[in-house]
């Protein structure tokens, strides 16, 4: 087994308990592989559940390495945290045009468009949500 390997299980194993300890294992992986998917991708998850505003950043490198409808969800989340609305309304939406069946982004989307006074908008959402929801019932 590589150190790369190594090291991502290593970091794999803080995620499911520290934080903190994640982080800091993770920022290190980032110093030796800046170019890796998987090392920003969990960067950006860790730094989101400890609410820290510079999740965007590593979420954004993820995003731009591999278009994926969760990530670009997550860096929605992670624009909202920061109150950054329009930001979070733009990924939300792109989230929901990767992956048309992606429920909690469409709940997301339309959530926030009901804050921002998009009630037509919020609605229309809202009602594709509720199909999403009653397709996959079904199945």
């Amino acid at each position: 087994m590589g150190d790369y390997q190594k090291f991502k299980e290593i970091c794999e194993e803080k995620i499911s308990g520290d934080t903190t300890a994640a982080l800091s294992c993770l920022q290190d992986m980032f110093r030796i592989y800046p170019e890796d998917l998987w090392v920003s991708q969990a960067l950006g998850y860790v730094l989101i559940r400890l609410g820290r505003e510079d999740a965007t950043e590593f979420l954004s490198l993820a995003v731009k390495k591999h278009h994926d409808a969760r990530l670009t969800f997550n860096l929605g989340v992670a624009f909202q945290r920061k109150k950054k609305y329009v930001e979070a309304l733009r990924h939300f939406k792109e989230s929901t045009l990767i992956d048309p069946s992606y429920y909690e982004a469409h709940i997301a989307l339309s959530t926030l468009q009901f804050r921002l006074l998009m009630p037509i908008q919020s609605s229309r959402t809202l009602l594709q949500a509720i199909r999403i929801r009653l397709d996959n019932s079904h199945t």
